[in-house]
């Protein structure tokens, strides 16, 4: 392996046990990274509010890449690096096709996380359940998303919970032909971007930020939003609990998000 610098980390099945939470091992093995002169990122499709409850723990991280791209955030200066809104015309296309197929929509800007009131005490429905609690803390609750987005900046990001993946694969079919990336997340979410904004571009982004040349990045993911990102890395590093379709694309698989495969990831790194 080469003299890596710069390791990016996704979040949920990465970083995350299945609890949501992150091992004191992984903490442990990032700060070594650290100590060792590696720049640790997380690269993540969470949000600014939803990272908030980690910040703490993660002090050694300065910059997030977040909402899958769409912002690059200086966590120690607390301001944004980058950030890429959706086309204006593409939203109220996106909130009839949630409406449609009786969704739920979800949006984040710089600083809002924002879903509709009725739908976030019920999110088992859109086999959401396992982000119930944490978007009870953390998300805006409205009554009307529309007139949410009126009143705030535009979103830099927009998710359709569906009820199935069904469901979901027609409401891409209708939404495709917008100037948007569309990834598949969870079991049945869509996430919306602007043309251009993926993982993979927020990770050559900051690269060139910190002036890092990208075959001295590694990157640590799990699933389809990962893919980007993956295939950008110098080094690629898929968890055991990642799909076949993630590990055929990686150099190198760790363990599970249950077992610190972060953690066994970094000291792979750290040695060689």
């Amino acid at each position: 392996m080469g003299n890596y610098k710069l390791i990016a980390l996704d979040m949920d099945g990465t970083l995350l046990n299945s609890k949501k939470q992150i091992e004191m091992d992984s903490l442990n093995d990032i700060n070594n990274a650290v100590s060792n002169g590696k720049i640790v990122v997380l690269c993540t499709g969470r949000g600014k509010m939803e990272i908030k409850e980690y910040r703490d723990q993660l002090s050694m991280v300065r910059y997030a890449i977040l909402l899958s791209g769409a912002l690059i955030y200086d966590m120690k200066l607390n301001e944004a690096q980058y950030q890429k809104h959706l086309p204006e015309h593409c939203i109220e296309r996106i909130i009839k096709v949630a409406e449609k197929y009786d969704g739920m929509l979800h949006y984040m800007n710089t600083e809002k996380s924002v879903v509709r009131k009725d739908q976030v005490n019920n999110m088992a429905a859109y086999q959401m359940a396992v982000y119930q609690e944490m978007f009870k803390r953390v998300a805006d609750p409205v009554d009307d998303i529309r007139k949410s987005i009126e009143e705030n900046d535009l979103p830099l990001k927009m998710l359709i919970y569906f009820r199935s993946a069904a469901d979901r694969k027609n409401g891409l079919d209708e939404l495709k032909e917008l100037p948007l990336e569309f990834v598949f997340a969870e079991n049945t979410s869509l996430e919306m971007t602007a043309k251009g904004v993926d993982k993979g571009d927020g990770l050559k982004r900051l690269a060139g930020y910190l002036n890092i040349p990208m075959n001295e990045a590694v990157a640590i993911g799990d699933a389809p939003n990962d893919t980007q990102m993956l295939k950008a890395a110098g080094y690629a590093i898929a968890m055991k609990n990642a799909s076949d379709d993630i590990k055929a694309i990686c150099d190198y698989e760790t363990e599970d998000n249950d077992h610190n495969g972060v953690g066994k990831a970094i000291r792979n790194i750290l040695m060689n």
